[in-house]
């Protein structure tokens, strides 16, 4: 059956969880202060700071002077997610009960780590912990689209070792294995109603189902670094495409059926522990995390001011469906389509070194949606957005190689119009019509220090 979303599961990613609002897709763009501040612009060519090995290994590490450095990264994630019905029905054409949801993001706090080591004039070597996928939606429990879903949460945990050869002033590359784990938790109605040969039965017999799969995926990355001139630098990266192979369970909660007579309730309790569509049972379920290629640009045109330029490539299209199996034939695999699209997101930021403790910056993004409108699942309502971010490195001279920085973000989102209109099996979840209103601020902090 329409299982749940199945996995919406899947179409979601991360250490801490974020809302979907935050980047493209499912991707949580939050691997280090500074380039939230920038709008995340020019993080694959920031030579020798480690806070963006994963956007670059070459320049992080290759260009790397200190023997050592550390850093620890906390973004704080405020959201705001509402849907507004506008016509929604159920398989029998009849409108969908229900209020709107109230708000479906959530606040979260996602951490990164990181550690550099200058093995000698040409090796440096690197580890950083990252959560680069993610989401988290939770809505209230009658709400119009329950049967799409209730609460999606996803989180990731990245682990990177890298490591950079410096080949000779101009030229460093890089590389580095990511072992990354992915947790899902997925929770939707059904209406059971639906099957009750009673009128008004439909939307007033619900039950409910919970899924939970996680697993370790595989994946690399590569980058170099190069510079073009005294005062230009470029940066590439490659960050492979990452498959997990989920697996979980899925828990059913019956729905109650003390308002009917009792021989009818009987026998519908009776059909229903007979189904095994409804059993608790064990889930499988596969998501490719996309391939990504990052080309980046830094230009000091004055003395005390660079400005940083970025493009990105993300192979959303990967996202063709949601396909989640069950172990019986006699439980038909879910399958919910997405057709996702390509995108390239574009990023432009500014630092200025007013004085020898204080920098500040400033930035702008435009990161389109890969989601199309007929295809906009409620877990994952995202849409096209620009990026507003300021922010400041203080270094203070009294502790020499210690930074630290602070850095906001404010993400206006274009209205995302729902036009779900689920066919099959999946007709009985109901045609989700309206629209979603989002924006998410994003407060960020790092220490870093080098030594």
């Amino acid at each position: 059956m329409k299982k749940f979303q199945t996995v919406a599961l899947i179409t979601t990613s991360l250490a801490g969880s974020v809302s979907p609002v935050i980047a493209g897709g499912y991707e949580a763009k939050l691997w280090n202060s500074d380039s939230i501040g920038e709008a995340l612009a020019g993080s694959s060519v920031k030579e020798g700071d480690i806070t963006t090995i994963t956007r670059n290994p070459a320049s992080a590490l290759g260009f790397m002077t200190s023997p050592y450095q550390a850093a620890v990264v906390g973004n704080v994630v405020l959201p705001s997610i509402k849907f507004k019905n506008k016509g929604s029905t159920v398989a029998n054409g009849a409108a969908l009960t229900g209020n709107n949801g109230g708000n479906a993001g959530k606040e979260a706090l996602v951490p990164a780590a990181y550690l550099g080591w200058n093995f000698n004039q040409q090796v440096k070597v690197g580890l950083a912990i990252t959560t680069p996928w993610g989401l988290k939606t939770e809505y209230e429990s009658g709400w119009a689209g329950r049967y799409h879903a209730l609460r999606s949460e996803l989180k990731t945990i990245n682990i990177m070792p890298a490591v950079a050869y410096n080949l000779n002033d101009q030229l460093a590359i890089g590389g580095g294995v990511q072992i990354q784990y992915m947790d899902v938790k997925l929770s939707r109605a059904i209406d059971f109603g639906s099957g009750i040969p009673l009128p008004g039965a439909s939307q007033n017999f619900d039950g409910g189902v919970k899924l939970k799969g996680d697993r370790w995926g595989y994946g690399w990355n590569a980058g170099l670094a190069y510079r073009l001139l005294k005062n230009v630098r470029l940066g590439l990266n490659y960050n492979s495409q990452i498959h997990h192979k989920l697996a979980g369970k899925a828990n059913f909660t019956k729905p109650n059926l003390a308002a009917l007579p009792a021989p009818i309730a009987a026998q519908i309790a009776a059909g229903l522990n007979a189904n095994p569509r409804f059993r608790d049972q064990a889930i499988k379920a596969g998501l490719k995390t996309p391939e990504r290629v990052i080309l980046g640009a830094a230009w000091d045109f004055h003395p005390q001011m660079t400005l940083l330029g970025e493009v990105n490539y993300t192979r959303w299209k990967r996202m063709k469906e949601i396909n989640v199996q069950f172990p019986t034939t006699a439980s038909p695999s879910d399958i919910t389509p997405m057709k996702w699209r390509n995108t390239f997101s574009y990023h432009v930021g500014v630092n200025w070194r007013a004085c020898e403790e204080w920098t500040f910056r400033t930035g702008y993004a435009f990161d389109p949606s890969a989601v199309r409108d007929a295809y906009r699942i409620p877990a994952v309502p995202d849409q096209d957005r620009h990026w507003a971010a300021l922010g400041a490195t203080w270094s203070p001279t009294a502790v020499k190689g210690l930074t630290f920085s602070i850095n906001y973000a404010h993400e206006f989102i274009r209205k995302a119009k729902s036009n779900l209109r689920p066919t099959g099996e999946q007709a009985i979840r109901g045609n989700l019509i309206g629209s979603y209103k989002a924006n998410v601020n994003l407060l960020s902090a790092q220490i870093k220090w080098h030594f």
